[in-house]
């Protein structure tokens, strides 16, 4: 497993990925029941802490890797979370479905395109007409939308760029807090 950042223009600083590492590690261990430890970590910076790392990890630790990476057995991978309950998310699911409608009925036709695309900035580098697929709309006809509301699609992009960023670093002052060993 590694985390991929579209967007960034410089590496991730190192101490982004030893909480992602982290986060992703003890996710596992909570959410699986038994231990789960990587077979191996690899980090592109140079070897500092080596001891504290594979303490920490459970594991061999390769440092100057030619990229980020925990790798697991599949037999880890595969372990199922023993707090997933489908009954639970069937019942749960139709109403935070309505909740869900309920808000987005609220907002304006901006915001939800600025919500959607937020989403799609997830996993790649969305464009306009990956947006008008998500509202099932022609791409003229959200132009024709977004212009009824005086704004472009270049700006909704920006702005949904720059909300994530803040959220990103206002995330970026807790996650460091699971690297103390006294973390629960």
């Amino acid at each position: 497993m590694r985390f991929l950042w579209l967007l960034a223009q410089e590496q991730e600083p190192p101490l982004l990925v030893d909480a992602c590492f982290a986060w992703i590690v003890s996710l596992g261990q909570r959410g699986t029941g038994p231990p789960v430890h990587p077979k191996r970590v690899e980090l592109q910076r140079a070897p500092t802490h080596r001891e504290m790392y594979e303490s920490h990890f459970g594991c061999r630790v390769k440092f100057k890797a030619t990229q980020n990476a925990r790798i697991f057995s599949k037999a880890d991978t595969d372990l199922p979370f023993v707090t997933y309950n489908a009954d639970l998310l069937a019942t749960v699911a139709p109403q935070l479905e309505a909740e869900l409608a309920q808000q987005l009925g609220q907002k304006t036709f901006a915001e939800q395109a600025k919500c959607i695309l937020k989403q799609l900035l997830e996993g790649q580098r969305p464009g306009i007409q990956d947006l008008a697929r998500e509202l099932h709309l022609s791409t003229r006809t959200l132009q024709r939308r977004l212009t009824e509301q005086s704004v472009t699609f270049q700006r909704l992009l920006d702005e949904a760029r720059r909300e994530l960023a803040r959220h990103f670093a206002a995330c970026t002052f807790i996650l460091p807090c699971c690297l103390r060993p006294d973390f629960p």
